[in-house]
Protein backbone atom coordinates (compact mmCIF):
# COMPACT_ATOMS: atom_id res chain seq x y z
CA UNK A 1 0.00 0.00 0.00
CA UNK A 2 1.47 3.75 -0.42
CA UNK A 3 1.15 6.20 2.04
CA UNK A 4 -0.68 9.59 0.96
CA UNK A 5 -0.64 12.77 2.80
CA UNK A 6 -3.65 13.76 0.77
CA UNK A 7 -5.53 13.39 4.52
CA UNK A 8 -4.83 17.01 6.25
CA UNK A 9 -7.32 15.74 9.29
CA UNK A 10 -5.06 14.92 11.83
CA UNK A 11 -6.99 12.21 13.60
CA UNK A 12 -7.36 10.07 10.55
CA UNK A 13 -3.97 10.53 9.22
CA UNK A 14 -1.52 6.82 9.33
CA UNK A 15 0.45 6.99 12.64
CA UNK A 16 3.36 4.55 12.98
CA UNK A 17 6.03 3.41 15.83
CA UNK A 18 9.33 3.99 14.48
CA UNK A 19 12.29 2.99 16.58
CA UNK A 20 14.96 5.97 17.47
CA UNK A 21 18.34 3.94 15.39
CA UNK A 22 16.00 4.14 12.42
CA UNK A 23 14.72 7.33 12.09
CA UNK A 24 18.63 8.43 13.14
CA UNK A 25 19.38 7.21 9.49
CA UNK A 26 17.13 9.91 8.09
CA UNK A 27 20.20 12.23 9.77
CA UNK A 28 23.56 11.02 8.51
CA UNK A 29 24.08 13.99 6.43
CA UNK A 30 22.97 17.85 5.91
CA UNK A 31 19.50 18.24 4.91
CA UNK A 32 20.88 21.44 3.59
CA UNK A 33 24.28 20.82 2.11
CA UNK A 34 24.45 17.19 2.46
CA UNK A 35 27.86 17.00 4.29
CA UNK A 36 28.45 13.56 6.13
CA UNK A 37 27.80 13.40 9.97
CA UNK A 38 26.65 16.24 11.63
CA UNK A 39 26.13 16.49 15.28
CA UNK A 40 22.63 15.01 16.24
CA UNK A 41 20.96 15.47 19.29
CA UNK A 42 17.30 13.96 20.51
CA UNK A 43 14.94 14.82 22.83
CA UNK A 44 11.08 13.71 23.31
CA UNK A 45 8.24 16.02 24.39
CA UNK A 46 5.66 12.57 25.54
CA UNK A 47 4.99 11.00 22.13
CA UNK A 48 6.82 13.45 20.18
CA UNK A 49 10.41 13.07 18.79
CA UNK A 50 12.65 16.20 18.10
CA UNK A 51 16.05 16.48 16.35
CA UNK A 52 18.15 18.73 16.25
CA UNK A 53 21.39 19.05 13.50
CA UNK A 54 24.11 21.11 13.65
CA UNK A 55 26.19 21.11 9.70
CA UNK A 56 30.26 20.44 10.71
CA UNK A 57 31.04 21.69 7.55
CA UNK A 58 32.51 25.38 7.77
CA UNK A 59 31.02 26.38 4.83
CA UNK A 60 27.55 25.46 6.04
CA UNK A 61 27.06 25.69 9.77
CA UNK A 62 23.50 25.36 9.30
CA UNK A 63 21.22 24.42 12.25
CA UNK A 64 18.05 22.60 11.81
CA UNK A 65 15.49 21.31 14.36
CA UNK A 66 12.62 18.23 13.25
CA UNK A 67 9.33 17.29 15.27
CA UNK A 68 7.90 14.22 14.54
CA UNK A 69 4.15 15.64 14.96
CA UNK A 70 2.46 18.59 14.43
CA UNK A 71 1.11 20.67 16.00
CA UNK A 72 -2.70 20.80 17.12
CA UNK A 73 -3.93 24.19 15.44
CA UNK A 74 -4.17 27.01 18.33
CA UNK A 75 -3.21 24.31 21.03
CA UNK A 76 0.83 24.23 20.14
CA UNK A 77 0.83 20.77 21.52
CA UNK A 78 2.21 17.64 19.74
CA UNK A 79 -1.24 16.42 17.73
CA UNK A 80 0.21 12.80 19.01
CA UNK A 81 0.29 14.03 22.38
CA UNK A 82 -3.61 15.58 22.57
CA UNK A 83 -4.87 11.99 20.09
CA UNK A 84 -3.19 9.86 22.60
CA UNK A 85 -5.17 11.63 25.87
CA UNK A 86 -8.61 11.62 23.62
CA UNK A 87 -8.07 8.50 22.91
CA UNK A 88 -8.04 7.54 26.22
CA UNK A 89 -10.86 9.25 27.41
CA UNK A 90 -13.44 8.46 24.68
CA UNK A 91 -12.57 4.60 25.10
CA UNK A 92 -13.72 4.71 28.87
CA UNK A 93 -9.58 3.00 29.12
CA UNK A 94 -7.30 3.60 31.79
CA UNK A 95 -5.07 6.69 31.61
CA UNK A 96 -2.81 4.88 34.27
CA UNK A 97 -2.69 1.18 32.10
CA UNK A 98 -2.43 2.84 28.76
CA UNK A 99 0.69 4.83 29.66
CA UNK A 100 2.27 1.91 32.02
CA UNK A 101 2.00 -0.19 28.70
CA UNK A 102 3.77 2.55 26.38
CA UNK A 103 6.75 2.79 29.55
CA UNK A 104 6.82 -0.72 29.64
CA UNK A 105 7.33 -0.82 25.72
CA UNK A 106 9.82 2.20 25.76
CA UNK A 107 7.18 4.03 23.76
CA UNK A 108 7.51 7.80 24.65
CA UNK A 109 4.29 8.72 26.44
CA UNK A 110 2.94 12.02 28.50
CA UNK A 111 3.04 12.11 31.69
CA UNK A 112 -0.44 11.24 34.11
CA UNK A 113 -0.25 14.78 35.15
CA UNK A 114 -0.21 15.64 31.39
CA UNK A 115 -2.81 13.34 30.95
CA UNK A 116 -5.65 15.09 33.59
CA UNK A 117 -4.14 18.63 32.19
CA UNK A 118 -5.85 17.62 28.56
CA UNK A 119 -8.77 16.57 29.94
CA UNK A 120 -8.96 20.10 31.80
CA UNK A 121 -8.22 22.12 28.94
Amino acid sequence: MRLSIKDKNLRTQPKHIVFLSQLLLLFRFCQICKADNPAVQTSEIGTEAVVKTSCNNPECMKQSTWYSQPLIPGYRIPAGNFLLCLCILLTGGSATKVLQMFKHMGLGCVSLGTFFKYQRV
